[in-house]
């Protein structure tokens, strides 16, 4: 059965469900900050996914990322696994506003 990691659950506000992922936001006033968390019991790494659920990842990641992107005007988004604070497999999709710009 699929839990939350307790960090992640401490440090987040739920937002909803994807049909893989769970969607949570970051508690950090700083950046729009959401993350997406499969639901599969004792994953780590991406490649420990099969591959349908490595696709559906990448489909929700993407999909998420794109509507951010145009919701908050951002220059940048940061999309990355990470896990030196929580080892359960998490992506982080980060609204950036890098104060570049392409013609520059």
């Amino acid at each position: 059965m699929f839990a939350l990691d307790s960090r992640l659950q401490q440090d987040t506000l739920p937002v909803g469900d994807f049909p893989l992922c769970r969607l949570v936001l970051m508690n950090d006033a700083q950046y729009p900050w959401f993350i997406l968390v499969p639901r599969r019991d004792e994953i780590s790494e991406l490649f420990q996914l099969d591959t349908d659920d490595q696709q559906q990842l990448w489909q929700e990641t993407t999909a998420l990322a794109e509507m951010l992107k145009d919701t908050f005007g951002a220059d940048k988004m940061n999309v990355a696994t990470l896990g030196n604070m929580v080892s359960q497999l998490h992506m982080h999709v980060i609204v950036r506003r890098c104060g570049f710009h392409a013609d520059s």
